[in-house]
């Protein structure tokens, strides 16, 4: 069977991640304020790449979110690897119920993105505890939590309604059953 998508468009959505991917990197590391009471950066890289595995699946290979997440932990300090593998687990669950998270809705997608990000920091905690080394107070890993699901808000905002970023008509199983109507 042929396919439906040429390679190139693949690759091109690829090109997408890897480029909003590492602004979103960017962005995490920017320091927006100098005060050590400032709140904890999102997790803009886990917004992006969930906004566009949701929408795209086929255009986020493993590899590559492997690679921006160890980007991520090498130019972010934290220890190398644990961020990456974070990432690439809870991408992979998000993958594996794509299909029924797009035919249900936002507050269906919202609802499931948070609770992965409550079991990303989760996750982290019983890690870092479990290798002994010092865990950040959970008040801030609580804080960073939610302002990640802020921020997928306002990068589902600005991906689906500016940059009008939509699944592909192979990809949502709502449209090819319209279509077969």
């Amino acid at each position: 069977m042929a396919e439906r998508v040429p390679r190139y468009h693949r690759w091109a959505n690829a090109l997408v991640l890897l480029g909003f991917g590492w602004l979103a990197i960017l962005l995490q590391l920017a320091p927006l304020s100098g005060l050590a009471s400032a709140p904890p950066s999102p997790d803009l890289l886990f917004c992006v790449a969930a906004f566009l595995l949701l929408r795209r699946p086929a255009s986020t290979p493993a590899f590559l979110i492997v690679i921006l997440g160890l980007l991520r932990d090498l130019l972010g300090g934290g220890p190398a690897g644990l961020g990456a593998l974070v990432l690439l687990a809870a991408l992979e669950v998000l993958r594996l119920y794509a299909d029924l998270i797009r035919r249900r809705g936002f507050f269906v997608e919202l609802a499931a993105i948070a609770t992965l990000v409550l079991m990303m920091s989760a996750f982290q905690v019983v890690v870092l505890a479990l290798a002994l080394t010092p865990i950040p107070p959970l008040d801030r890993i609580a804080m960073g939590a939610l302002m990640t699901i802020l921020a997928y808000i306002g990068v589902a905002i600005l991906f689906r309604w500016v940059l009008r970023i939509r699944p592909a008509p192979e990809d949502n199983g709502m449209l090819i059953g319209r279509a077969r109507r």
